[in-house]
Order: structure tokens, then sequence, then C-alpha cells
């Protein structure tokens, strides 16, 4: 009699182990995501072809297959600001009956500035990091500058906009967060992608 207890212990043992090697045999499951930012340009008019102004994100919706979206970015560009032809000043007498389609020279740029924190080595982490603050102060009003930075994928740190300060502000906060020296406990963090 006192031989079943020992059996069905050893019983209750071989199955024990049995189920602990099947468990760990198992594969174990990544869950894997991405995000991806894609642009959307739109141009609305009015039934006389005018373009319709005033437009803000909530006036929008995207879907995919019948899902709606969350518009992350959203920006209004007026391209109409700039004249189809430059004017000539009253000076310049080699403009008269001259005509191109070269924008003036007040047309803003778009720039994207790409931290690589995957390649590059800490010193031009550095050097870099300078040269955009640098960059960031001499920006002019119809310039438009967007932030990413590498880092194993491609992140998006502040999307495009003609504010230095809140341009620099963004980078200062991830580099901050980047050497640990960010210190959340005076202001909420933003959303920076």
């Amino acid at each position: 009699m006192t031989s079943t207890p020992i059996v069905r212990r050893l019983i209750l043992i071989g199955l024990a182990t049995a189920f602990g090697i099947q468990v760990s045999a198992q594969p174990r499951q990544t869950f894997r995501s991405a995000t991806r930012l894609i642009e959307v340009p739109v141009i609305v008019t009015d039934r006389a072809g005018k373009p319709v102004t005033g437009l803000t994100q909530g006036d929008f919706t995207v879907t995919e297959d019948g899902v709606p979206q969350e518009i992350r970015f959203f920006e209004v560009r007026d391209l109409r600001t700039a004249p189809s032809q430059p004017v000539a000043s009253a000076t310049d007498r080699s403009a008269v009956n001259t005509f191109s389609n070269a924008l003036p020279d007040s047309s803003g740029t778009a720039t994207v500035i790409l931290l690589d924190r995957l390649n590059a080595s800490f010193d031009s982490q550095w050097f870099g990091r300078e040269h955009i603050a640098r960059y960031l102060r001499g920006l002019r009003p119809d310039d438009r500058t967007a932030l990413y930075v590498l880092d194993g994928g491609i992140r998006v740190l502040h999307d495009f906009s003609n504010d230095p300060a809140s341009l620099a502000r963004a980078l200062e906060i991830y580099q901050a967060r980047v050497s640990g020296h960010y210190d959340a406990s005076n202001e909420p963090a933003p959303d920076l992608g």
C-alpha cells in the first residue's frame, strides 16, 4: 500500500516534467508593429473652381478599407502667394519684356533634417546638433523644416514647421531624453512621435 502513493508521486513528477518541457518547447510569440507617415495632399475648390480657405484638421476624414485613420499631422499650404511672374523693379531696365517662370527668391524651402543615431559617432552627432541649432536660428519665415531621427527606425520628432523655437524645443527635449537628463516634473512632455 505504501508503494501506491510513491507511484502516484512519480507519475505526477513525470507529468509535471513532461508538461514543463512541452511549455518551454513552444515557440515564443513575437508581436511586430510598424507605423508609416503618409502624406495626402488635397486641393479643395468650390463649384466655381476657387480655393476653399479656412479648413481645419476636423474638416477631413481619412479612411483605409472603411476604417477611420488618425490624422497625426495637418498643415495648410497656400501656394497662391507666389506670383506667376516676378515683378521687375523700376531700376531694372533689362527686365522689360523679359518673362520667367522662376519663383522669386522669397519662396521658402522645405527641409527635412535626419538625426542619424544609428550610424553616426557620438562626436559627429554633437557636431551635427550644433549645426542644426545654427540652421534653425537662421530660418526665414517662409522656410519649412521637419525633424526626423534614425535609431533603428525612422521617427518624426517634429512635423514641418516654420517656427524655429518649436523645432529647437523638440530637438532639445529629444536630446535630453536620449542623454537621460530630461526632467518631466516641471512640464508635461509633448508628443514627439
